[in-house]
């Protein structure tokens, strides 16, 4: 099949096709040219405190987390994108997921 078929039949750019196919993206789940802002320990710590919170009944919302996810990047001296004291729509999501 030819890149441009895969890529009209499967929904993908063909310079993604392109930078799978020459092997430019080495590392499975990469990010690209952006890093995450938090370690799979930070983010298993945010997630746990979540779940306690909600177990005693104190429950976060979506604001909650994102603030939450603001104020331990900056107590830790994380590098981090996060604007207006919270953490971004996409952030969010992509955690949630």
């Amino acid at each position: 099949m030819s890149k441009r078929k895969a890529s009209v039949t499967f929904g993908v750019p063909r310079k993604s096709l392109n930078r799978h196919l020459n092997g430019v993206l080495k590392k499975p789940g990469s990010l690209g040219r952006f890093t995450p802002v938090f370690s799979e320990q930070y983010e298993e710590a945010l997630v746990q405190h979540a779940i306690d919170l909600q177990q005693m009944i104190f429950g976060l919302a979506p604001e909650d987390v994102s603030k939450l996810a603001f104020d331990v990047a900056e107590k830790s001296h994380l590098k981090h994108p996060f604007k207006n004291k919270r953490a971004g729509k996409f952030w969010l999501q992509s955690f949630l997921k």
